[in-house]
């Protein structure tokens, strides 16, 4: 599997919302710790991405200490990771991932086929509203 790079940059603004004021190494082991240790970014990726949320606005650096930068959300961050944003921007990583699958679905295993149709199905269900 790989990593959309809007995907690093969605999960720090996460990290920060949750968590407030955070350096890049303590975002790389947050990462770490919440993909169960699947991932952790690499200072190759996490620091233009970093780089790249101050020049939108979103982050901003608000401590140095010891030679580390200390990056949190802006008001403009704030908003754009607010609950109403995080779903729709999880929801378009959800669907691109799904077009990812459907261009190989016989590369999942019978097991995965099934949980899948699953969620799918109860997906379909919650979003016309039938529960």
């Amino acid at each position: 599997m790989h990593w959309r790079k809007g995907r690093l940059a969605f999960l720090i603004l996460g990290l920060l919302y949750r968590k407030g004021p955070m350096t890049g190494a303590m975002i790389a082991r947050e990462v770490e710790r919440s993909t169960g240790g699947f991932w952790r970014p690499s200072p190759g990726s996490l620091y233009p991405a970093l780089a790249k949320l101050r020049a939108m606005g979103l982050i901003e650096v608000v401590k140095e200490e010891r030679g580390e930068k200390y990056y949190a959300l802006t008001e403009r961050g704030k908003e754009y990771v607010s609950p109403e944003r995080r779903a729709e921007v999880l929801a378009r990583e959800v669907m691109a991932d799904l077009r990812e699958i459907l261009e190989d679905p016989d590369s999942l295993t019978g097991e995965v086929k099934e949980e899948l149709i699953s969620v799918l199905e109860e997906s379909l269900r919650a979003l016309r509203g039938k529960r």
